[in-house]
This record gives C-alpha cells, sequence and structure tokens, in this order.
C-alpha cells in the first residue's frame, strides 16, 4: 500500500509538472514572428520573392530569439525590449525600449482613417495605416496610456521617439503628403487634426519653431561675413593711413613733422579705439 500511495504522488507530482506553464524566457525562439510594426533588430519582414508571408518577421543570420509583448507588459528576465517584441539582445546590442529603435519602413495602425500621421509617416492607401518612406525614421506607436518622457505625445493618437532622426524639412513634406491624403478622403475637408503642416504643436516639440524667412543660420553667417570684411577694409586704410603720415613727418623732421605725421596717421602707431 505504501508503495503504491508513492507511486500516485509521483504520477501526480509528474502531471503537475507537465501541466504547469513554460516560464516567459522560453517563448522566445527563431520561428516566424507575427509582425507589429517593425521586425525587431536582426529580424526582417516577410518577403513574397522568398516565398515569406509580409504579415511575419523572419530571424536573419545570427538573429536573436524573440517572442511578441502585449502593450504595456515587462520583458521577463534575460530579455529587453524591442519594440513590440522581447529579445535576447541587450540594450547595448541594439535592443532597448520601443522609444529607444528606430524604425525602418513601419507602420502604425491608425484609430480612425481620417486621423493624421504622426511625425515623419503617411496615410497608405486604404487609411488605416501610416506607413513611413524614411529610414531612418522616427518611432512612432499608436498611444496605450501616457507617453514616455522621451516621447512626444502627438494629438494624443501617437507616442513618437527619436523624431531628430529626420530633418524638419522632411517631416513637413511628409506631413503635407499626410494630409492632401486624407484632405481628397475627407471630400475636400481637413482632417480633425487641422490643416497646419509646419508648426503643429508635435512639429514645434522635435524641432523648435519654424524660423522666419530671412533669419536663417545662413544670412547671419553671411551678414557676419560682411562685418568682417568691412572691417578689415576699415583696418586697411587705418594703417595705410598710418604709413603715409609716419612717411611724411619723418620727412619734415621737427615737430612740425611729428604733429603732421599724427594728423595723418599717428606716425604709424596703432590705435586703440575704432577708427583711424
Amino acid at each position: 500500500m505504501i508503495k503504491f500511495a508513492f507511486a500516485i504522488l509521483a504520477a501526480g507530482t509528474a502531471g503537475i509538472i507537465a501541466f504547469t506553464p513554460a516560464p516567459a524566457a522560453a517563448q522566445g525562439s527563431l520561428s516566424p514572428v507575427e509582425r507589429a510594426g517593425s521586425c525587431p533588430s536582426g529580424w526582417s519582414q516577410g518577403s513574397p520573392t522568398k516565398k515569406q508571408d509580409s504579415g511575419y518577421c523572419y530571424a536573419s543570420k545570427d538573429a536573436p530569439m524573440v517572442y511578441r509583448r502585449a502593450a504595456g507588459e515587462e520583458c521577463t528576465s534575460g530579455y529587453s525590449e524591442d519594440g513590440y517584441y522581447c529579445t535576447t539582445k541587450s540594450a547595448s546590442e541594439g535592443g532597448g525600449s520601443a522609444s529607444d529603435q528606430l524604425v525602418s519602413y513601419g507602420t502604425v495602425k491608425k484609430a480612425n482613417r481620417l486621423d493624421r500621421c504622426p511625425l515623419g509617416y503617411f496615410s497608405k492607401d486604404d487609411m488605416t495605416t501610416c506607413t513611413t518612406s524614411l529610414s531612418p525614421a522616427p518611432q512612432s506607436r499608436r498611444k496605450s496610456g501616457p507617453c514616455k518622457s522621451n516621447e512626444i505625445d502627438e494629438w494624443g493618437l501617437y507616442c513618437t521617439a527619436n523624431a531628430n532622426v529626420i530633418t524638419r524639412e522632411q517631416a513637413e513634406r511628409e506631413a503635407v503628403r499626410d494630409f492632401n491624403a486624407i484632405y481628397a478622403e475627407n471630400g475636400a475637408n481637413p482632417p480633425a487634426q487641422g490643416s497646419d503642416t509646419d508648426s503643429y504643436p508635435s512639429m514645434v516639440a522635435a524641432y523648435g519653431p519654424r524660423p522666419a524667412k530671412g533669419s536663417s543660420t545662413s544670412s547671419a553667417s553671411s551678414s557676419q561675413a560682411s562685418d568682417q570684411t568691412a572691417q578689415s577694409a576699415e583696418n586697411a586704410a587705418c594703417q595705410e593711413g598710418s604709413a603715409t603720415g609716419a612717411a611724411i613727418g619723418g620727412a619734415l623732421g621737427g615737430d612740425a613733422g611729428a604733429a603732421l605725421g599724427g594728423m595723418l596717421g599717428g606716425l604709424g602707431k596703432k590705435k586703440k579705439k575704432k577708427g583711424c
């Protein structure tokens, strides 16, 4: 009976082990993983030419193990965040939080077809998704709670980081492209987020106020160069006058020569005050 009891206990223990869910650390794999936005570092979007599903990410050579994570879910020990995935690649090797990652040809789902897209993105033909042709591009995601300290809150719709990987001119160009698509889709009406494409809040947050015409850095540099040229010409004139005064004064000699030389240029002495 005792042996029989131990056998039941052993069987029960085995059953518990068998039905205990695998730890999160075991979730990572190198199998194709469903794509959410951009693929994790070391993985690439499926290509039809390789007979791969474009809705999945595929591991490349030396790719880290990954698994999809839910919004707001923390990665298990041994994994770090990489966009919408958890990866065994450390932050120093290219992993890290979603706001640390750069997107290449990424996509962001819209909440509404007529919503504008985040910085650097534009509406695809189906108007349900934002995409980008820039590489690298800002990292953007649908807002699901407060944006992080290094992310820009765009209209309460998106959280965007690394906006400075593109220029203001690139961001404005994509904003105009996005606005035109929504304007046409919306019966020649602007989107709910307005028609401003160069000075709306997130654009200013990323790049500062738009420089006024005629006040660019190049104009300032040109003005500074002109001032320096004028000053150089003035100095040259002073030196010429000083040399002339010294020559005449020396030729006449005596007190009269010294006085005349001083009037014409100070006998070659350098003036401390501006002008000759």
